[in-house]
């Protein structure tokens, strides 16, 4: 959107106004990590004011930096103060953020930073900056997730503009060296090449921390996270290019293939996983989505990349370990997954939580009628 201000690393990511804040409603703004939403209030007034933004923009996947003044100066007065606000997402959030006096005497300005993470009864932190003629003020504030006990480590000392270091087993020159290099004169299409590299890097993430890659998340906001449709219809479209998020997708989607029934999760014996989320609900199972297994074509899409990786990568050593959950996911397909035996897919429902649709487009309304349409 146009009004948002959206920087991301695989399933950290904070969504916020053009001004970098984030104020608590019905919006999907904040700050994200594994799943769930950390921050939904993060505000930054001067002089009891938000800033008036003057320029604010996306530098990179990872950071984006605001520019702007006090909201009280006029239409072609020559702004006494600025603030820039520079925001890092790597495993958590850095916030650089510097206020500059301009004029030739002192000023003082209140710098006030509200959020719903302070202790209760004290929604923010204020302080009185006095700034000396051309003086300058800086700081910088950290917010770091806490998942599973395990507390994220920033890597802000480490974090500049145009100089990635995600959190990932692989670095961003890595995975940029990785791809095959193209060579022409269409400076559209060599931009397009690049971008849609940096796109897919992006999107990375480990949803198991013991996998030696990463793996695409579906997407901004809403999907980043672990889907069996997404991952393997990606991974097989990026073979040429980044064949290892295949390998990556095979050993998470195997690692995850269900065991047995599971009426609440959609669950058979030898199916590949359709969702895998870490949110409140599903940790208190309200949600069945720890996994949830109600899909229909991820199973025959995990055996298609399988041997399509195998064909690319020539790693036919891996590709051998997968040969159980293979077998697996080939008994589900002839028993659970075409139980009338007519060599057709059929799929039903057994989850009140489950989707109705399981096929490719999973909406509640892709399937209206008795014929399919």
């Amino acid at each position: 959107m146009a009004d948002e201000l959206t920087v991301l690393d695989g399933n950290t990511f904070f969504v916020s106004d053009r001004a970098g804040d984030v104020e608590a409603g019905e919006m999907a703004n904040g700050f994200f990590h594994a799943d769930m939403r950390h921050l939904s209030d993060w505000r930054l007034l001067v002089d009891g004011r938000p800033v008036h933004v003057l320029t604010s923009r996306t530098v990179d996947y990872y950071s984006a930096s605001v520019f702007g003044t006090l909201a009280s100066v006029s239409v072609g007065e020559n702004p006494p103060i600025s603030i820039r606000r520079d925001r890092f997402i790597a495993g958590g959030v850095h916030e650089d953020l510097t206020v500059q006096n301009h004029s030739d005497h002192p000023l003082t300005v209140a710098i006030e930073v509200l959020s719903d993470e302070f202790q209760v009864g004290e929604r923010s932190a204020r302080i009185e900056l006095h700034l000396p003629p051309r003086g300058t003020w800086q700081t910088c504030i950290d917010v770091v997730p806490v998942a599973d006990g395990t507390e994220n480590r920033l890597h802000h000392g480490e974090r500049t503009f145009g100089n990635p270091k995600p959190n990932m087993p692989t670095t961003f020159e890595q995975w940029m060296a990785q791809a095959p290099t193209l060579e022409t004169d269409n400076d559209v299409l060599r931009h397009t090449y690049r971008q849609s590299l940096i796109d897919l890097a992006a999107l990375r993430f480990r949803p198991l921390k013991d996998l030696s890659f990463s793996l695409p998340a579906a997407g901004l906001p809403w999907f980043m996270a672990l889907f069996g449709r997404d991952s393997l219809i990606t991974a097989y479209q990026a073979l040429p290019f980044q064949p290892h998020l295949a390998r990556t997708s095979l050993e998470a989607l195997t690692a995850l293939q269900a065991t047995g029934f599971d009426d609440f999760r959609d669950a058979e014996p030898g199916k590949i996983l359709h969702e895998l989320r870490r949110g409140e609900l599903t940790m208190l199972g309200e949600r069945p989505h720890s996994p949830y297994y109600g899909t229909h074509d991820a199973t025959p899409l995990f055996l298609i990349l399988l041997d399509e990786y195998e064909r690319w990568a020539g790693e036919r050593d891996f590709v051998n370990t997968l040969k159980p959950a293979a077998m697996k996911a080939l008994e589900w397909i002839e028993r659970h997954g075409d139980p009338d035996g007519d060599g057709y897919l059929e799929y039903q429902t057994r989850s009140k939580e489950g989707l109705v649709n399981q096929c490719w487009k999973d909406s509640w309304n892709s399937i209206l009628f008795s014929d399919g349409t």
